[in-house]
């Protein structure tokens, strides 16, 4: 074989090596492209980059657990329980729960549930600071009194969700 042959063999190789290199530096970046568009929230709010999946009835957490996270429902929903164990309301796909205790240093005030099977991606309490830290301060403000407000109505409605319920048993013995 020719010196030129073998140059021309030689840069053959080097050229095939260098297409497949940046076919799978291409496709690395396209896989992290997807999963960077996956891992962002409507209205450009981004999550953790990786997911929990809960089979319906799992418990997500607990009234009094730690809260570090706040959950963005990427498939499925998921229940709101009161202490007592009184529905308070159901989470679906696009929305964002668990964000009160993170938000104010506070344990979690309910207990949370999937309704359905479910993927969750968690917002740590971290990145929830920073994005308040760097909201308006009216609007820092509003949140704050929003979050308080809604650990109230939650206590109030199971206030009176039981009065309802002896009120009810009341009125049933008189029959």
């Amino acid at each position: 074989m020719s010196k030129f042959s073998e140059k021309q063999s030689k840069q053959s190789k080097q050229s095939k090596q260098s297409k497949q290199s940046r076919s799978k530096k291409q496709s690395k970046q396209s896989k992290q492209s997807k999963q960077s568009k996956q891992n962002k929230l409507k209205g450009g709010a981004s999550c953790s980059d990786y997911q929990l999946k809960f089979n319906k009835g799992s418990k997500i957490y607990a009234k009094g657990d730690k809260a570090d996270f706040a959950y963005y429902v990427h498939i499925g929903k998921v229940n709101i329980y009161s202490p007592g164990g009184l529905l308070l309301g159901q989470i679906g796909e696009g929305e964002i729960f668990g964000e009160r205790g993170p938000s104010l240093d506070e344990s979690r005030s309910i207990t949370a549930e999937a309704a359905t099977n479910c993927v969750l991606y968690p917002i740590s309490e971290k990145t929830l600071k920073e994005k308040i830290k760097s909201a308006d301060p009216v609007l820092r403000a509003i949140l704050r009194s929003l979050l308080i407000r809604l650990n109230d109505i939650n206590v109030k409605s199971e206030d009176f969700w039981r009065n309802l319920n002896v009120m009810t048993s009341l009125t049933d013995d008189k029959d």
